[in-house]
């Protein structure tokens, strides 16, 4: 490992490393508006531009990075921090999805929840990896699940 300045150093501060995740497709092509998570911290929540990148300054460890795009099955991924600085690739697939979410869902419904439910038979699963209550402005990680059945318009909680 290459020696570091005082000026690096300075920069990155004692044992860090300035990491870029690069989000993108499976052709290779950026994926803009993608959530960035380090280590399941919500202050450490960024979403990615055009150019489908976001940068953290992590100190020297393991870390696990969660990614969240629109459409897209999500990925994590645990790296380690070392003392030099590095760019790490995120690949998602396409994910089918639903255009719209059912009736009075437990868990609040968006773009990153949505692309979370699947058929199978007459019943349709969710998996609330990220989201809220409905009327609330809280969110978060989350990790439910439920299934829903359009003939008794019920939904039951896995545990």
């Amino acid at each position: 490992m290459p020696a570091t300045t005082q000026a690096e150093q300075s920069h990155h501060g004692a044992n860090r490393s300035t990491i870029t995740i690069a989000v993108e497709d499976e052709q290779g092509q950026a994926l803009e508006d993608a959530v960035v998570f380090v280590n399941d911290d919500p202050d450490l929540k960024q979403v990615a531009g055009t150019d489908g990148a976001v940068h953290y300054d992590l100190p020297y460890g393991n870390h696990m990075v969660f990614s969240y795009v629109a459409n897209h099955l999500d990925r994590i991924k645990h790296i380690f921090v070392a003392g030099e600085d590095a760019t790490i690739q995120m690949t998602h697939r396409p994910a089918p999805s639903w255009s719209t979410a059912p009736e009075n869902a437990p868990i609040g419904v968006g773009e990153a929840n949505g692309i979370r439910m699947a058929t199978d038979g007459e019943k349709l699963f969710l998996h609330a990896a990220f989201g809220g209550e409905p009327g609330t402005t809280e969110w978060g990680a989350l990790y439910k699940f439920y299934s829903y059945d359009p003939e008794t318009d019920e939904w039951t909680e896995f545990g």
